[in-house]
């Protein structure tokens, strides 16, 4: 029995040593120890980065890639290659005479009472809220102008129209101008574009 209690002594002892030992060096001590450790496998991860990079800078191009460079510098060298193109004969495509352009009509100016109509009646979207409110889904749906202004003419929501008539929805067609209609709604005159 004494053997095993001079064991435990002599094992207490070497145990109070280096707790003793330990306090003396601090935990700095142990702190870097752990440290080199990561900072080894930091290094490590880092040199291996930085070798995998020159390895991918230092690969060699496809084949592809070359010749297509030195095609370049050959091109830079002599100029572009000159390129021919089948020549076909084109006479029996040509038309024997030139062909007459029909003359353009160009449209009459607007009249003075146009235009004066066109000023007094702002368009349909300028039109005060309160009255747009009011007014019925209006849409041209057909515009036919003429020099003469019986045989002008407008459909409306799909129903025929001349100068002077009154909707079915309730304004007035007071006229039909080259380039919409000016209609009378209570009082307002405004201009409905055709489409």
């Amino acid at each position: 029995m004494s053997m095993i209690l001079d064991a435990l002594r002599k094992s207490d002892r070497q145990r109070t040593r280096a707790a003793a030992d330990r306090l003396r060096e601090g935990p700095a001590a142990a702190q870097a120890r752990e440290f080199d450790g990561r900072l080894l496998a930091v290094l490590a991860g880092a040199l291996l980065f930085a070798v995998a990079g020159v390895l991918i800078a230092l690969w060699p191009l496809p084949r592809a890639d070359r010749t297509a460079t030195g095609q370049a510098a050959e091109i830079m060298e002599n100029g572009p290659p000159e390129i021919r193109a089948p020549v076909r004969d084109l006479s029996g495509e040509l038309p024997r005479r030139p062909a007459v352009a029909a003359p353009v009509k160009a449209e009459p100016a607007p009249s003075r009472a146009e235009i004066v109509e066109n000023l007094a009646a702002p368009p349909l979207e300028a039109l005060p809220a309160a009255i747009r409110i009011r007014l019925p889904k209006l849409q041209v749906n057909i515009h036919a102008w003429s020099e003469n202004p019986e045989e002008r003419f407008v459909l409306i929501n799909l129903r025929r129209y001349q100068e002077g008539d009154r909707l079915e929805e309730g304004p007035m067609l007071r006229r039909i101008l080259r380039n919409g209609v000016v209609l009378e709604f209570e009082g307002t005159l405004f201009t409905l574009p055709r489409r």
